[in-house]
């Protein structure tokens, strides 16, 4: 038998456009702005939430002023048909816990987010999905105490699903270019 994979329609970019400034104009309205950045990236949308807000350092069990950001999270992205990546990052300071890694520490982060929607029925579990990156994606180099801050992150990438090129046209897909 055929197995029937979800999919979601590709968002032309003018909506997406419309999309960008309608949840920045939201986490702004719900006062997430100081806690949240939006960023448009690769033909999605990510909301980067800085270790602070969610975790203790080295930790990864949520905060208690965790809850309230991850439902005002949920309250602005529930209504959009948008596949809901969680990913966590560190930075390059070797994990206190000589058994575990960076990697184990960025993936438990992102599973503890993701568990937090699921287990309060805040999102649909069919749209989400956890990775963990560890310090391998940093944003800036982890050459001081600011930067290794703010490599230290979760980030909640909203998926347009469908074939970002046919959204985006103005990227260019490497492999699709002759070698001359």
């Amino acid at each position: 038998s055929e197995i029937a994979v979800p999919r979601v329609a590709v968002i032309p970019y003018d909506m997406l456009q419309q999309v960008y400034k309608q949840v920045i104009m939201n986490i702004e309205k719900l006062e997430l702005d100081k806690d949240i950045e939006v960023v448009k990236d690769r033909g999605a949308m990510v909301l980067r939430v800085t270790e602070n807000v969610l975790f203790d350092p080295g930790s990864s069990n949520l905060k208690k002023e965790a809850g309230p950001v991850l439902r005002k999270v949920a309250e602005l992205i529930s209504p959009l048909p948008f596949h809901v990546r969680i990913e966590g990052h560190t930075d390059n300071t070797p994990y206190k816990d000589f058994e575990k890694t960076n990697w184990d520490l960025s993936a438990f982060r992102a599973i503890t987010v993701l568990k937090y929607f699921a287990e309060n029925k805040l999102l649909s579990l069919d749209l989400l999905s956890a990775v963990g990156y560890g310090e391998q994606r940093p944003l800036v180099p982890n050459d001081s105490i600011e930067n290794r801050a703010l490599n230290r992150r979760v980030e909640i990438v909203l998926e347009f699903g469908g074939d970002f090129r046919e959204a985006l046209p103005y990227l260019i897909d490497s492999s699709e270019q002759l070698p001359f």
